[in-house]
Order: C-alpha cells, then sequence, then structure tokens
C-alpha cells in the first residue's frame, strides 16, 4: 500500500526513505512559490512607466494587489512549516532587502503592524450640531517592481534550484535508484 505524506505519494517500497522524499515534496512546494513570485515580479517591471503626479487609482490599486501578492508568495518559502528556507541562508549583502519584503508582508500587507509606507488618519470637523469624519491616507507604494530586488530574485532561484539537485541526489544515494525530475528532463 502507498504512503501518501507532504504532498508525495510514497510507494511502499521507498517507505523507509519518507522523510527524504517528504523533504524533495516540500522543495515541490518552493519551487512552485518561486515560480509566481517570479512571474509577479516580473509583470511589475513590465508595468509603468507612472508619472505620480498623475497616476490613477486604478494603477495604484494594481500595483498594490501584485506587490501584495508577491510579498505574501516570497515570504511563504521563508516563514514557518517544515518547507521553510531559513534567512540565515540569504547572503549577507542581500539581506536588507529580504527584510524590507519582509517587512513589507509582516506589517503591511498580512498584518496591520503600522508599516511606515502607510498611514491612515482622520480630520473631523465641528459644524454646528454635526460633526464630519474626513477619512485620509498617505500611501507610499513603489511603481512597479524595484530594481534592486532582482539580484535577491536571482539568488532564490538559483539557490531553490540548487537544493532540488542535492536532495535528488541524495535521494539517489540512499536508495540507489537514479533519481530524475520530469520538469528538469523537458527544460533540457
Amino acid at each position: 500500500m502507498n504512503k501518501k505524506n507532504a504532498g508525495a505519494e510514497i510507494p511502499v517500497e521507498l517507505q523507509d526513505f519518507s522523510d527524504d522524499i517528504n523533504r524533495l515534496a516540500h522543495d515541490t512546494q518552493n519551487g512552485y512559490s518561486f515560480a509566481k513570485v517570479s512571474f509577479i515580479y516580473q509583470r511589475l517591471r513590465e508595468l509603468g512607466p507612472f508619472d505620480p503626479e498623475t497616476i490613477s487609482m486604478d494603477a495604484i490599486f494594481a500595483l498594490d494587489m501584485m506587490q501584495s501578492a508577491f510579498v505574501v508568495e516570497y515570504a511563504r518559502i521563508f516563514v514557518g512549516g517544515t518547507r521553510k528556507v531559513s534567512k540565515s541562508k540569504v547572503p549577507a549583502h542581500l539581506q536588507k532587502i529580504h527584510e524590507t519584503i519582509m517587512d513589507l508582508r509582516n506589517k503591511r500587507y498580512a498584518h496591520e503592524d503600522g508599516h511606515e509606507s502607510v498611514e491612515n488618519f482622520l480630520e473631523l470637523q465641528i459644524l454646528d450640531d454635526q460633526i464630519v469624519v474626513d477619512t485620509k491616507a498617505n500611501i507610499g507604494i513603489a511603481l512597479g517592481a524595484p530594481p534592486e530586488w532582482d539580484a535577491l530574485i536571482t539568488w532564490l532561484g538559483e539557490y531553490l534550484f540548487e537544493q532540488r539537485k542535492k536532495q535528488l541526489q541524495r535521494l539517489a544515494d540512499v536508495t540507489g535508484y537514479k533519481w530524475n525530475s520530469r520538469s528538469e528532463e523537458n527544460s533540457s
């Protein structure tokens, strides 16, 4: 009987290697998240150019929506669960950019912890026997994809690819079988 764990259906004869196979399944999930990150980032790069003085609210909402999807999907690779990549793996020269993206996720998009790029406030005006409430917001947003993120996105794709190759090799070493990925065979 086959056993299913972490998205991997494991044949009986390979169940002794289920931890390694599950790690490969987690690597696959991270690869899918990265594919979405890469796709969104490319779309953000293609937007614009924008004139900050005349940009429409539709364009601002579209940018904000894509940036939200980007940072949440990016963070999914690093936050929680057994499939996460440790932030210590991010090269020192890219750590600040990584933290910028994680702060956007943690303080602006996933939680309301008062990210510096968003300020909401009320103006109250007393007019005779009524109070008029005027809501206002100052929102800072990158108009497209910040070019300084390029190096981090490139590094992450290469890192995840190398991790997958290492996991396939580890499985080959411990099982005695040659392990190949159809997606890598099809891309060659």
